[in-house]
């Protein structure tokens, strides 16, 4: 008996590489098969291309019914079935030539713990993006060359020791990927052949030269990541590609800035963070299509004055050197979006610094500076500032004019109050003030009707006393930190944020939590470890989100610190049980008493006895009545 159906397959979809990985129209075919289990391969059709059995055949399907293959259909249906991993959805069979023949432009089988690449998986030609990386592949096949469209191929992260020579004859392949693998050898040969090569990675390949000859013969060659090896020097022929775009020679051994860089006119992004770098050539000026500087953690004590010539620079990254000062015409980068300079011994900063005006993140944690710029309020697309670590006292009333402003970071300074407008940031979703010197709590910080994350914890300031109740106009803070202050109770308005997931006041002086806290239906992690609590709520449990809870040192009394230490599980099934035991007791309770004033039992004996008197004169007067009445 035979039977006529229909089959199309689908394969992953990638949004990385939306370019390179347009999926391709499935060819459906109608075909008599056999009903064996071993040809029941589960696989899942796409609707819009299933064909009925009176449909005709596509051309180009009929004209492969003559091509010849090595495997039979069990083996090719099993390998659509493990290769392709398709949905365990059975709705129909077709011959395995017409199915490896389906043009399928991205396989991916990254992550899945494969250590040999199945031949059968060179049958599909079509292929243009195929993903191995994250695997415990070591060889690569010399089937390779059957895949002669592929264009975009990932190895990183495998064991592999060398390349096939057959690798260098995919010359449709733009993009190579052979990061993190413990390569015996560079294998300049093989690489070299590829010389439509647009984009090659090679981070943490063991690499202790920079590879000269790619440079004079990958001409085509945009993006180079070389980052995390031994690279100590760039040769003078990195100028012959004068088409990269990008250069990643993050955490290498470099002590000089490669001068020759500075003539790679098309270079937009350069990487040269974590180097031992001690200064930028005036020659950078050159760079006139760079738009990401990346030198973090080097050995920089000054910059030139030329990096001011870089105009259409977006993104300079210089935290984690020994800068003491900027130049001061750093405001003439005016197309800067994001500045970073923590980590260094910047006192002061220019005058001018207001004047970038497209600035959108300033990072300047961990320096000494004593003062925000005066006229802050002109970076009016400013949405980060962190100043955290540094020695400021007090903040610019302007400050409150950043209307975009949504990160405020000022945590470790020696802040004593806050600007008293501060509710005029509308947009403020986090605000961290821990380790200042605050007088008393800034109550204009309950003004900021935004804000989602509030940070007080007072590890290195002066710690407050007492949170007021006008907290409770944060409607939607999520997370809240009060860690390491001089509390003795919450305030009772903290129900009223029902929107909290984090409470975190550990380290304080609480003696009692209040009454209400199961208001906090949303509360997932509570930190009271540190305090002087003896009891838990008895509504813990009306707490269903709450999947973290810290209880450490405290003198807990109910429930017992046996149970506290063994978890929130052992908690919540104490406060259960504890619940089921008080319910009891009162049942009994209520039947016990009304059995001893029925009884008159007790305390409840005179009782007793002086309802039996009343009872008893009653029916006195009542029989005297009756023979009255009779009389």
């Amino acid at each position: 008996m035979a039977t006529t159906v229909s089959l199309s397959t689908t394969v992953d979809s990638h949004t990385n590489h939306a370019d390179d990985s347009q999926s391709a129209k499935q060819e459906c075919v109608t075909a008599p098969i056999p009903e064996t289990p071993e040809q029941t391969a589960n696989i899942e059709l796409e609707k819009d291309c299933e064909v009925k059995a009176d449909e005709p055949v596509p051309e180009e399907v009929v004209s492969s019914q003559s091509v010849n293959f090595t495997l039979d259909d069990a083996t090719k249906l099993l390998l659509l079935k493990q290769i392709l991993e398709l949905p365990n959805v059975i709705k129909g069979l077709i011959t395995a030539e017409k199915i490896v023949r389906a043009k399928k432009p991205f396989i991916n089988l990254g992550d899945k713990t494969i250590s040999d690449i199945p031949e059968e998986l060179f049958d599909f030609d079509e292929v243009k993006e195929l993903h191995l990386e994250d695997n415990n592949i070591d060889t690569i096949p010399s089937s390779f060359c059957s895949l002669k469209n592929l264009r975009i191929l990932y190895l990183h992260g495998n064991k592999i020791t060398g390349l096939c020579p057959e690798i260098g004859d995919l010359q449709q392949l733009t993009s190579l990927d052979l990061s993190s693998n413990p390569l015996s050898e560079f294998p300049l040969d093989i690489i070299s052949k590829l010389i439509y090569l647009k984009n090659l990675r090679l981070y943490d390949a063991g690499l202790t030269a920079f590879p000269v000859e790619i440079c004079r013969v990958l001409k085509f060659m945009e993006v180079l990541g070389l980052s995390s090896n031994s690279i100590s020097e760039i040769p003078k022929d990195v100028i012959c590609m004068q088409r990269l775009r990008e250069l990643y020679l993050r955490d290498n051994k470099l002590t000089e800035f490669p001068t020759g860089l500075c003539e790679l006119q098309c270079i937009t992004i350069l990487d040269l963070e974590g180097n031992s770098i001690e200064m930028l050539p005036k020659e950078i000026r050159a760079l006139t299509s760079l738009k990401n500087l990346y030198v973090s953690r080097n050995e920089l004590s000054t910059l030139v004055g030329d990096i001011c010539s870089l105009r259409q620079l977006e993104v300079l990254e210089v935290k984690a050197n020994k800068l003491v000062d900027l130049p001061e015409n750093i405001h003439e980068i005016s197309s800067l979006r994001e500045l970073n300079i923590d980590d260094n011994r910047i006192q002061t900063l220019p005058t001018k610094l207001h004047r970038l005006v497209s600035l959108e993140v300033l990072k300047m944690r961990n320096n000494g500076i004593r003062n925000l710029p005066k006229r802050i309020s002109r970076m009016k697309l400013l949405s980060r500032l962190d100043a955290g670590g540094n020695r400021l006292q007090h903040l610019p009333d302007n400050i409150c004019a950043l209307s975009q402003l949504r990160m405020l970071m000022l945590d470790d300074n020696c802040l004593r109050d806050i600007p008293s407008y501060i509710g005029h940031l509308r947009n403020l979703v986090l605000l961290s003030v821990t380790g200042n010197q605050f007088d008393k709590f800034p109550i204009s910080v309950c003004t900021l009707e935004s804000l989602e994350h509030l940070y007080l914890g007072q590890d290195r300031g002066k710690p407050f006393k007492k949170i007021p109740n006008q907290i409770k106009y944060l409607t939607k803070l999520k997370k809240l930190y009060l860690d390491n202050n001089d509390l003795n109770v919450l305030p009772d308005a903290i129900k009223e944020l029902t929107e909290l997931t984090t409470l975190v006041v550990s380290n304080n002086r609480l003696s009692a939590l209040p009454k209400a806290m199961s208001a906090l239906k949303n509360l997932e992690t509570l930190c009271l470890d540190n305090n002087d609590l003896t009891h838990l709520p008895d509504d813990l449990d009306r707490m269903s989100k709450l999947s973290e809870l810290e209880v450490a040192n405290n003198p807990w009394k109910s429930p017992p610190i046996q149970v506290c230490e063994a978890g929130l599980h052992a908690i919540l099934k104490h406060i259960e049980t504890d619940k089921k035991i008080k319910f009891y007791a009162t049942k009994i309770q209520a039947w016990w008493k009304g059995t001893m004033v029925r009884r008159g039992l007790g305390p409840y004996a005179e009782l007793s006895k002086s309802k039996k008197k009343g009872k008893g004169k009653k029916g006195k007067n009542s029989a005297k009545g009756k023979k009255k009445g009779k009389k």
